[in-house]
């Protein structure tokens, strides 16, 4: 996830310069930590098939956002092997742990 963060923190930069720079990078920190110190609550706990949407939500448009913003061209091969070959990587992590039973 660190590349693609790094890749879209770019294109931000490239779209919205300062502005970007200026207060919307620690708008995004500040959710960030925001969202962190709620979850840590004792009282606020996810039923299990409430996280299981959202991080299918999450999941859904950090796909869409990769291949919108991060593979504009097709015809550039290295682009769409490089992807392939951290898609196989991080869905081998996944797998690697995933609860069994």
């Amino acid at each position: 996830m660190a590349p693609h963060f790094l890749a879209n923190d770019h294109a931000l930069v490239e779209h919205h310069g300062d502005r970007y720079q200026g207060i919307g990078r620690w708008l995004l920190v500040a959710s960030l930590l925001a969202g962190w110190m709620i979850g840590t609550l004792p009282a606020f706990e996810v039923r299990p098939d409430v996280l299981a949407l959202v991080l299918a939500y999450i999941a859904g448009g950090t796909i869409m956002n990769i291949l919108r913003h991060e593979l504009p061209d097709t015809d550039r091969s290295s682009d769409v092997v490089a992807f392939a070959a951290a898609a196989a990587i991080y869905a081998a992590l996944l797998l690697s742990v995933a609860p069994t039973g």
